[in-house]
């Protein structure tokens, strides 16, 4: 009597299932390597460019452009100093200086807030080149795979992890039909 050719199919993946697992696991080593190299990259330009370039930008508005607004103060907008893509994205460029300006003296009136400065691209270029370095980190760190790039550290490494966690699941899922397969040869 032959074989059941069902059977048979199913016997030849359970035989084949071991080495199924461990090639799946050097697969999954392998992308958890990549991307701890990603992470890597990421969090060196983030302390050696971004950081680095966000304090510096601080200290030439606190140092230059302050001062010669007596009285003003600076004002951080929300994506200033983030890491970010998209409309809103991160930069060093969200800031301005404002002074309190009183049209009537108190108290009749409270000082008015009153803008004195915003930044202008042009007017500092030692500060320009600390944008435009920190928007380039920004970039490299941020940029989705979708827009015809590869070079997004972040959407990469997330990329790997999903692809990993699906290697991870695969590799379960075939190790656990060794047990049940077997059920029925």
């Amino acid at each position: 009597m032959a074989a059941n050719p069902a059977t048979q199919k199913l016997k030849s993946m359970v035989d084949a299932a071991p080495d199924q697992v461990v090639a799946i696991e050097k697969s999954i080593a392998s992308v958890g390597t990549q991307i701890d190299d990603l992470n890597a990259q990421a969090s060196a330009i983030t302390s050696a460019v971004t950081d680095v370039a966000e304090t510096d930008a601080i200290t030439y508005i606190t140092n230059n452009i302050l001062p010669l607004y007596p009285g003003g103060y600076i004002v951080y907008g929300p994506t200033f100093g983030t890491i970010a893509y998209g409309p809103l994205k991160g930069n060093i460029s969200d800031w301005s200086i404002w002074t309190d300006i009183t049209p009537v003296p108190p108290p009749i009136l409270p000082p008015v807030p009153t803008l004195a400065y915003p930044y202008t691209p042009g007017d500092y270029p030692d500060l320009d080149e600390l944008v435009s370095d920190y928007a380039f980190g920004n970039d490299y760190l941020t940029r989705p795979l979708t827009t015809g790039a590869t070079y997004g550290l972040g959407p990469a490494a997330s990329a790997l992890t999903d692809a990993k966690n699906l290697l991870q699941e695969n590799s379960d899922k075939v190790e656990d039909s060794i047990d049940v397969f077997t059920k029925y040869l």
